[in-house]
């Protein structure tokens, strides 16, 4: 005896309810994938700025202290420290900035090897501060700002003017 397969009725109003559920479902489903691979972009662009950030970070840090070992050469080989023109006090230098004899108001020669009290250093070209280099070791600035004793000890052609 053969046994007939029997479908079972389906009632229309379920069935169109089963239709717009379906429908629904791959809809929202499309965007939830959609969702999900936007976040997934979102986070991988996020991972990326972090391991550039940390990049950076890392030259920031190996050029900080090829940066400091320029400085404390400088500040080992005898650096002259710029004060103010009256002598009264140190004078922080920075970058571009103007270095001029006291007495004729002019720049002083090129290749001069500056240096401050905070640990900055810098080489005199065109009458103006380049190459700066900062150096973190406080001990060194200390002992090369012992080399002046009192500023009113500082020989004229050792004063640079700001």
């Amino acid at each position: 005896m053969k046994k007939q397969l029997q479908i079972p009725q389906i009632d229309p109003v379920y069935a169109v309810g089963g239709l717009i559920a379906l429908v629904f479902i791959v809809m929202n489903g499309g965007d939830s994938l959609r969702k999900m691979s936007q976040s997934r972009a979102a986070s991988s662009e996020i991972i990326e700025a972090n391991q550039e950030i940390e990049r950076q970070a890392m030259l920031d840090t190996a050029s900080a202290e090829r940066q400091n070992a320029i400085a404390v050469k400088r500040y080992e080989e005898g650096c002259q420290m710029v004060f103010s023109r009256n002598r009264a006090s140190f004078v922080a230098l920075q970058e571009g900035q103007a270095i001029l004899d006291p007495v004729t108001n002019q720049p002083l020669p090129n290749g001069g090897v500056y240096c401050d009290h905070l640990g900055n250093t810098g080489i005199l070209k065109g009458g103006r501060l380049t190459s700066m280099a900062f150096a973190s070791d406080r001990l060194v600035v200390e002992q090369a700002k012992l080399r002046y004793t009192t500023l009113d000890s500082i020989p004229q052609h050792n004063n640079p003017a700001q």
